[in-house]
C-alpha cells in the first residue's frame, strides 16, 4: 500500500522533469531524498500536506524559484537540504523559527538573499547551519549565539557586514566556523577563544581590523586557522604556539608587524609527540619577518 511508504530514496538516478505534486498522497512519508538528479521547476507547495515528513533532501538538482511558504509551516521537519540548486532564490523568512525540531539546515549554493532572520536563534536543536555561497546581506544575528548545540556554522561567501558577534563565543560545541568572503570590518572578538572544540576557523577575505586575539591560543583542537586577506595589524600572539594540532595557518595580505614567535615556528620545526605531525609552513607576507613561513608578495 503506497500510502504506508515512509521513505522515498531516489538519489543519483538522473531523474528529469519536475517534482510531482502527486507525492502528497504518500501521507506516511517521513523521508524524501531526491538529491543528485536533474530535477527542474519549483518545489511543490503540496509537500506541506505530508505532515509526517521529517527530512527533505533536494540538493544538487536544477530547481528554480522560491522555497514555498508552506515549507516553513512543516513543524515536523528535522532536516532540510536544498543545497546547490543555483536558481533557488528568495529570502529566509522569520517563520523558520517555528520549526523547532530542525537540527540540520543546508541552503548553501543557491541565490538566497536578504537578511538572516533573528528567529534562527529559536532553533535550539540545530547542529548544522549551512548558508554559504548565497547573497545574504546585513549583519550576523547575535541570536545565533543561543544555538549551543551547533557543530557547523557556514556563512561564508555572502555579503554579510560589520562585526562578528561576540555571542558566537557561546557555541562551545562548534567544530567548524567559516565566515570567509564577506564584508566583515570590525575586530575579531576575544570570545572566539571560548570555542575549545573548534577544529576549523576561516575568517579570511573580509575587512577585519585590529589585532589577532591572544585568546585564540585557547583553541586546543584547532587544525586550520585562516585570517588572510584582511586588515589586521600588530604582532602574532605567542599564545598560538599552544595550538599543537594546528596544520594550516594563513596570515598573508594583512599588516602584521614584528616577527613570528618562536613558539609558533616550533609547531613546524619541532612538533610535539601528541600533535600528529608538524604544521605546514605558515603562509605570510614577504615583508613579515618569519624564518619558518612560506611568503607571498601580494600587496600593491
Amino acid at each position: 500500500e503506497r500510502r504506508n511508504i515512509v521513505g522515498l530514496y531516489l538519489t543519483s538516478n538522473k531523474l528529469h522533469g519536475s517534482i510531482p505534486s502527486e507525492l502528497k498522497v504518500l501521507t506516511s512519508l517521513k523521508a524524501l531524498d531526491l538529491r543528485d538528479n536533474k530535477l527542474e521547476g519549483s518545489i511543490p507547495n503540496d509537500l506541506a500536506m505530508l505532515t509526517e515528513l521529517t527530512e527533505i533532501t533536494l540538493d544538487q538538482n536544477l530547481l528554480t524559484g522560491k522555497i514555498p511558504d508552506s515549507v516553513w509551516t512543516m513543524t515536523s521537519l528535522t532536516e532540510i537540504d536544498i543545497r546547490d540548486n543555483a536558481a533557488i532564490n528568495g529570502s529566509l523568512p522569520k517563520e523558520i523559527g517555528m520549526l523547532t525540531n530542525l537540527n540540520k539546515v543546508n541552503l548553501g549554493g543557491t541565490q538566497m538573499q536578504g537578511q538572516l532572520p533573528t528567529e534562527l536563534g529559536l532553533l535550539s536543536d540545530l547542529t548544522n547551519l549551512i548558508l554559504d555561497n548565497n547573497l545574504y546581506n546585513g549583519t550576523i544575528p547575535t541570536e545565533l549565539g543561543q544555538l549551543t548545540n551547533l557543530l557547523i556554522l557556514l556563512l561564508n561567501d555572502n555579503n554579510l557586514r560589520e562585526e562578528i558577534p561576540t555571542q558566537l563565543g557561546n557555541l562551545r560545541n562548534l567544530t567548524m566556523l567559516n565566515l570567509k568572503g564577506n564584508d566583515l570590518d570590525k575586530s575579531i572578538p576575544l570570545e572566539l577563544g571560548n570555542l575549545t572544540a573548534v577544529v576549523d576557523v576561516r575568517l579570511n577575505s573580509n575587512r577585519l581590523a585590529g589585532v589577532l586575539p591572544s585568546s585564540l591560543g585557547n583553541l586546543i583542537n584547532l587544525q586550520i586557522l585562516k585570517v588572510d586577506d584582511n586588515e589586521l595589524v600588530g604582532s602574532i600572539p605567542t599564545e598560538l604556539g599552544a595550538l599543537i594540532h594546528l596544520k594550516s595557518f594563513y596570515l598573508y595580505n594583512n599588516s602584521f608587524t614584528g616577527d613570528m614567535p618562536e613558539s609558533v615556528c616550533a609547531l613546524v620545526t619541532n612538533p610535539s609527540f601528541d600533535s600528529g605531525g608538524a604544521m605546514d609552513k605558515p603562509k605570510a607576507d614577504c615583508d613579515f619577518d618569519c624564518d619558518c613561513c612560506t611568503t607571498f608578495c601580494l600587496k600593491t
